[in-house]
């Protein structure tokens, strides 16, 4: 997949606050860096940063006409009593 890692200690809170910042492209940790360097933090305010967030981001041709959704519904008791079936 190509995901690169960027270590963040978050000195705006108090405690030692760590995160993993996740990415694909180098323009997306450039936008976040330039919302962290204006001031911003994604602890406390997320509205911000909201548009960043992914759990599906689609890139290449026709990635504007991909609608995320589930697959299947999935219960997830029918796996474990599929494990007990065993």
């Amino acid at each position: 997949m190509g995901l690169k890692l960027y270590f963040e200690k978050n000195q705006d809170l108090d405690g030692d606050i760590v995160w993993w910042i996740i990415y694909k492209f180098d323009s997306q940790l450039d936008s976040y860096l330039s919302l962290r360097n204006s001031g911003l933090n994604p602890w406390k305010n997320m509205e911000e940063f909201r548009p960043m967030l992914s759990y599906g981001m689609v890139y290449g041709d026709g990635a504007e006409s991909v609608i995320p959704k589930l697959r299947v519904p999935a219960n997830p008791m029918g796996v474990v009593s599929k494990i007990l079936e065993i």
